[in-house]
């Protein structure tokens, strides 16, 4: 066999090279892709999973807990004559304040500007003909009860939401007591000491 054959083991020389610079490129961190960006999918985010003993909630009352950071409540309540779990997003969908709970009444009150939101998360209907600044239900998420456990379970999905919402800002306490305030000045003072009054309600909308 002649010397100036250009094929070794039946591959020519450029063949060869492609072959063997293919093979060191697969063995390069990431492959062929070497120095791009690595890509994350929604998917690939773990869930959150939180554990709450069905016994430090009695019927018709909460427990205030964390889920991926966001403050929480598990929610224990009778409707339609049925028991019902959930968890709700400690934050009013009107300016982002924290709940009360009203033990007496079974419902959240925002102490920002009144709304009302019922135990199943919707918003209360107010008497009258106005409404609350509230439009929207509060962030809910879906509760199972394994032998003596409430267990609260986000998918990848939900736990990304849940971890957004925590990190989004909440009202400012101080700013949003000066403004109602400076709303109530113009009024006696039975009106002024009620911030969730009807005229203030309009101005929050």
């Amino acid at each position: 066999m002649s010397d100036s054959n250009p094929r070794e083991d039946g591959l020519s020389r450029r063949e060869l090279i492609t072959r063997l610079l293919g093979a060191g490129c697969t063995a390069c961190p990431g492959g062929s892709d070497w120095g791009k960006p690595e890509k994350h999918s929604a998917e690939a985010m773990p869930g959150g999973r939180v554990e709450v003993p069905t016994a430090d909630v009695p019927l018709n009352s909460v427990k205030a807990i964390s889920i991926m950071g966001s403050a929480a409540f598990l929610v224990h309540f009778e409707q339609d004559g049925r028991e019902h779990w959930l968890a709700l997003e400690n934050k009013c969908t009107h300016k982002k304040s924290k709940l009360d709970f009203n033990a007496e009444g079974h419902y959240f009150k925002c102490p920002l500007h009144k709304s009302e939101y019922a135990m199943d998360g919707t918003v209360r209907e107010r008497p009258g003909d106005k409404s609350w600044p509230a439009k929207r239900p509060l962030m809910s998420w879906p509760v199972r009860i394994e032998g003596a456990l409430a267990v609260i379970e986000l998918d990848a999905s939900q736990a990304a939401a849940a971890a957004a919402s925590a990190n989004e800002p909440r009202a400012k306490k101080a700013e949003d007591d000066q403004m109602d305030e400076g709303d109530a000045g113009g009024r006696g003072d039975d009106d002024a000491d009620e911030l969730g009054g009807a005229d203030d309600q309009d101005s929050d909308d």
